[in-house]
């Protein structure tokens, strides 16, 4: 359920949006923007924001991981032929 404090309308936003992203680090939650009682967009703290997009690409990471490890068709080349062939 929506925190009612943490819902604004587009004219609080247009009004104050310095007092919305103010909103968001005092709440730690998202500010929710309404239109005619229909939520339309999201205001969130550049902290959670980055949180949120590190947390993104780490699940990326780990599902391309799962996805080579079940490759049946993979090929390994072993360390000291890499090693040979860059001249380590």
């Amino acid at each position: 359920m929506l925190n009612p404090t943490a819902i604004k309308t587009i004219s609080d936003l247009r009004n104050d949006p310095h007092g919305v992203i103010k909103s968001t680090q005092e709440l730690n939650e998202p500010i929710y923007i309404f239109y005619r009682s229909t939520p339309q967009a999201a205001v969130i703290d550049i902290d959670d924001f980055n949180r949120l997009i590190e947390e993104v690409e780490d699940l990326k990471d780990a599902l391309e991981v799962a996805k080579r490890q079940n490759d049946r068709k993979r090929r390994l080349i072993p360390w000291t032929k890499i090693k040979k062939e860059l001249n380590l």
